[in-house]
């Protein structure tokens, strides 16, 4: 608990908005779908042409490039991002933006000339925009919430939960693309997400803490983030599995997959929109302890 009465108490302030949280739920997910897909076994070929694999993630580069061009319109200055590169050494937004531009480019690449190098390339930047993406957050200091090793670690389960929600949801429409390695990981995302969310919301460490996460408490946003986002879709996914095994159908029930998904990206959008809309609390300015040999002097 903290040990000195605040100075300053502390104050919501609007750091970002709806396009940021686009770009959060999109980029992430898109990212850690990518990575996903390389658990998927090769299938037969989409409408347009492609293999379902390649469908998909071509479906991980519109994500992303959702995401850009969410904050891009928001800042009316899209071209002006070409400036973030000169900052790569100080800026994780600098970092996202290089790494984003390579994720596309190389994700398209990787579709027209298939190459293992250029997929792993692909991956690699992937997993860098995420990393940086997070980052971006746990960096702004003077945020009580985000500033936190648990709200990171919350930032990674929710967008694996959106990854997994999106995969289930192109595994409902595409048949017959096996949806058994993206229900499995699905399952665990599930069950990290409540452990981290649980404990940030339920075990705050610090009264500042506390009073910052008190916007995220209500029985309405609790209901969607862990009944709807959480307990639902596991129930889902574990009903539909039952299915699968007492049937003993080759694929999962593509209703069941969709619902569970729908529901996952639900969930995972309301708990970001909640940490960066919601517990965006700056933190309270305190009285330090007084060392030993000095004195405080008030005029």
């Amino acid at each position: 608990m903290n040990a000195f009465p605040a100075l300053i108490a502390p104050v919501r302030h609007k750091v970002w908005g709806l396009a940021a949280i686009v770009n959060f739920c999109a980029g992430g997910a898109g990212s850690l779908l990518y990575g996903i897909t390389f658990l998927l076994p090769p299938c037969g070929e989409t409408m347009f042409g492609l293999s379902q694999v390649n469908f998909v993630r071509l479906i991980c580069v519109l994500l992303v490039a959702t995401g850009f061009t969410a904050v891009g319109i928001e800042s009316r200055k899209p071209m002006n991002a070409r400036y973030l590169l000169h900052h790569l050494k100080r800026s994780w937004m600098s970092l996202e933006v290089l790494s984003g531009a390579l994720f596309i480019t190389l994700g398209i690449l990787d579709i027209i000339f298939p190459h293992k190098m250029i997929r792993f390339g692909a991956l690699a930047m992937g997993m860098l925009l995420l990393v940086c993406q997070i980052m971006m957050v746990y960096d702004a200091r003077g945020v009580e919430v985000w500033n936190t090793r648990l709200a990171a670690i919350h930032a990674l389960t929710s967008c694996l939960c959106l990854a997994c929600g999106a995969g289930l949801l192109i595994c409902s429409m595409e048949d017959p693309l096996n949806s058994d390695a993206i229900v499995m990981v699905a399952l665990v995302s599930l069950a990290l997400n409540h452990m981290a969310w649980w404990k940030l919301l339920r075990y705050p460490k610090t009264v500042d803490l506390h009073v910052a996460l008190r916007p995220l408490i209500s029985t309405m946003k609790l209901t969607i983030s862990i009944g709807i986002g959480h307990m639902l879709p596991a129930l889902v996914l574990i009903f539909a599995m039952s299915i699968d095994v007492l049937t003993k159908v080759d694929f999962l029930p593509e209703t069941l997959l969709a619902l569970a998904g729908g529901m996952m990206i639900i969930g995972g959008t309301a708990q970001k929109a909640g940490i960066i809309l919601g517990a965006n609390s700056l933190k309270a300015v305190r009285p330090g302890p007084v060392r030993e040999g000095h004195s405080i002097h008030i005029q």
